[in-house]
């Protein structure tokens, strides 16, 4: 196969970047453009988009009327830069033909990371020529244009290409966006116990290089429940860049929190104990483990899961060891849920294993694949999720299957057509279930369903979910935004009432 050299891409990007600006003009030629957009998505492919402030009026007022915020203008600056609620998607996803065929080739012919890198630096300096023909216009026109290649789970990558592209002053807006007073926040995982939500993510530092390892630190916040709103009471700072905090959960009425954290290419884990009121840090425990743990219903035991066919099973209170749980199988770093019944559920590959911690008898293998499951309070329902790794452009069509506990009967699967459903979460009563899903093409959002009429209640559009936890009013669903936000990461969504 043919080498693709630097000049052939970039001749190819000039050409086709310029003919999908000018055809989007045509398009909107009455809309205020805000900002020309490539958006990478992990991989040397791309897609080209132009904000306008009238398209963002329309997103935000959508939004508005959907619940999703109170007012039009709080919407419009949260919904600035979002390109999944972008509404004119897919309307230039033709105008890159030379693009795409040289990128094509391009992968058949050298690794990913070096094409997403190859790809990437052509673009802008494409970009710069275009600019510099003043196909961007000049002046006030010109200041008012953001041109940006955007990666959702790397800021500092999009910083950097803005800097590189814009005029001081348009970098700065950007900027300003994002580090609000200097400091911006992400969220990665969510737990939570009665009246608390505790997070954990990154929180970018002022006055750091950005895009060091200095420039960043690892974050636990605690949240308290109040009105329908998070206020955050406290926050406590991991230092050192060779961990990552990989899981977090509390006790039932969120008096004690817990954070996994594991060496970066290795199993050493330790978990670390905090107190609700002062954020203290009470206790430790090292182990060589995977990065998955679960606390009992009553709040007074831990298991975790290390790298021999066990689990361990620690005291709540103190981290103290208590015993340890032989299992006939090795399963990995899945998700496990505690039952109210006393057993533990574990995913594996091949299915679940159902283990009595308290006992030596043999645990039970069920073939049920699944990825994600959840409960109600009362262990009287499974909520499994079966989706497998997404991949834009396809999709293996899967639901949430809910089963009742603990004779594992079917009960109902909830699922959208032409869709992957994934991350199911059921309420503590029992009555709501929300999941993420995905189409092949498009974005994801969150889906909430009544579970005894299997009536949808109601969608929230999102660009990246870990995870959904329900509130203890049994209707309201917290995630964390995965992506860099310029304010508190955590957000919440109540899914409307039924409509008779």
């Amino acid at each position: 196969m043919a080498t693709i050299n630097q000049r052939e891409l970039r001749d190819a990007l000039v050409g086709d970047l310029e003919a999908a600006w000018k055809y989007s003009r045509q398009l909107h030629a009455e809309d205020k453009p805000y900002a020309f957009v490539l958006y990478f998505m992990g991989s040397a492919q791309f897609t080209t988009h132009v904000l306008t402030e009238q398209g963002l009026t329309r997103i935000a007022q959508s939004s508005v009327e959907n619940g999703a915020f109170d007012e039009l203008e709080k919407a419009r600056e949260a919904l600035r830069y979002d390109i999944a609620d972008e509404p004119h998607f897919y309307e230039l996803v033709k105008q890159l033909p030379r693009v795409e065929a040289v990128i094509k080739q391009l992968l058949g012919s050298i690794e990913g990371p070096k094409a997403y890198t190859m790809v990437s630096e052509a673009a802008m300096d494409a970009l710069k020529e275009l600019d510099g023909r003043g196909l961007f216009g000049a002046g006030v026109e010109r200041e008012s244009l953001l041109l940006v290649l955007v990666e959702d789970s790397e800021l500092d990558w999009t910083l950097a290409s803005a800097k590189r592209l814009n005029p001081p002053s348009v970098f700065e807006r950007l900027q300003n966006y994002y580090q609000p007073g200097g400091i911006f926040l992400s969220s990665e995982r969510i737990a939570v116990g009665g009246d608390m939500l505790y997070s954990i993510g990154t929180k970018e530092l002022p006055g750091a290089s950005a895009g060091t390892k200095s420039s960043r630190i690892q974050e636990l916040v605690a949240y308290e429940l109040r009105g329908g709103r998070l206020v955050r009471r406290w926050a406590h700072g991991f230092s050192g860049s060779t961990t990552s905090s990989r899981a977090v959960a509390s006790t039932p009425n969120g008096s004690f929190v817990f954070v996994l954290r594991v060496k970066h290419g290795s199993t050493a884990s330790r978990l670390y104990q905090f107190s609700r009121d002062k954020g203290e840090l009470l206790n430790e425990y090292e182990f060589s483990g995977y990065p998955t743990f679960a606390v009992s219903p009553d709040g007074s035991q831990i298991a975790i899961k290390n790298t021999r066919p066990t689990l361990d099973i620690l005291g709540a209170s103190d981290l103290k060891f208590v015993r340890t749980r032989k299992l006939e199988a090795k399963p990995f770093g899945m998700p496990m849920r505690w039952l109210r019944s006393g057993e533990i559920l574990l995913v594996t590959q091949p299915g679940l294993i159902r283990v009595d911690p308290a006992s030596d008898a043999p645990a039970t293998q069920v073939n049920l694949p699944c990825r994600d499951i959840s409960t109600d309070d009362a262990a009287r329902v499974l909520a499994v999720s079966q989706r497998t790794d997404f991949t834009p452009g396809k999709v293996a069509e899967s639901g949430v299957q809910l089963l009742s506990l603990p004779g594992l009967e079917p009960i109902r699967t909830f699922m959208i057509p032409g869709h992957q459903a994934g991350g199911g979460v059921l309420s503590g009563d029992g009555k709501l279930l929300a999941f993420e899903t995905r189409p092949a093409k498009g974005y994801p959002f969150i889906a909430a369903f009544d579970v005894e009429t299997g009536r949808e209640l109601g969608r929230r559009k999102v660009s990246n979910v870990r995870e959904l936890q329900f509130l203890s009013d049994n209707r309201t669903v917290a995630f964390p935004t995965f992506s860099h936000a310029p304010a508190e990461s955590v957000e919440l969504w109540t899914i409307p009432e039924a409509q008779v």
